[in-house]
């Protein structure tokens, strides 16, 4: 009597593990959640994507950026230890954001000193104010509108 019930509540709960979104769904609803500033949904659907794939870097650098957009510098600052040490610029310029956040200004200056993008620059600036050098802020600042990329 046992087997019968065990295969009746599997056949039950074979169609709800068929209806679960793979972590390449998640990702692509994580971006449009990131895209429509729905930072707390898109940092759900990414967690839920990790937990299949924990090593997916773009999942990673894109959960680390919805924690930066929720004030988590330290919950970035962890996601992005995950990716150790890679240094390209979109990932210097998330852990700059984090160290910001966590009250570090100078490891955000050392985080972006390599990049001269105006990205790079806006930050370099918020680190000298965070750090009480306004003038050095004022300096980054006006460096970054001459630099390339969104303003």
């Amino acid at each position: 009597m046992v087997a019968p019930v065990r295969s009746l509540i599997l056949c039950a709960l074979l169609p709800l593990a068929a209806c679960s979104p793979t972590p390449g769904e998640l990702k692509a609803d994580a971006a449009e959640s990131l895209a429509a500033n729905r930072f707390a949904q898109a940092r759900m659907e990414l967690l839920a994507a990790l937990e299949e794939q924990p090593g997916d870097a773009q999942a990673l650098q894109m959960l680390a950026a919805a924690q930066v957009m929720l004030g988590d510098g330290e919950g970035a600052a962890a996601t992005l230890a995950r990716l150790g040490n890679a240094t390209s610029e979109p990932l210097a310029l998330l852990r700059a954001e984090a160290e910001l956040l966590r009250g570090r200004p100078s490891t955000a200056l050392a985080a972006v000193q390599a990049f001269n993008s105006a990205d790079a620059f806006r930050l370099r600036g918020l680190a000298h104010l965070a750090a009480g050098r306004p003038a050095e802020a004022w300096q980054q600042l006006e460096a970054g509108l001459a630099a390339p990329g969104p303003k």
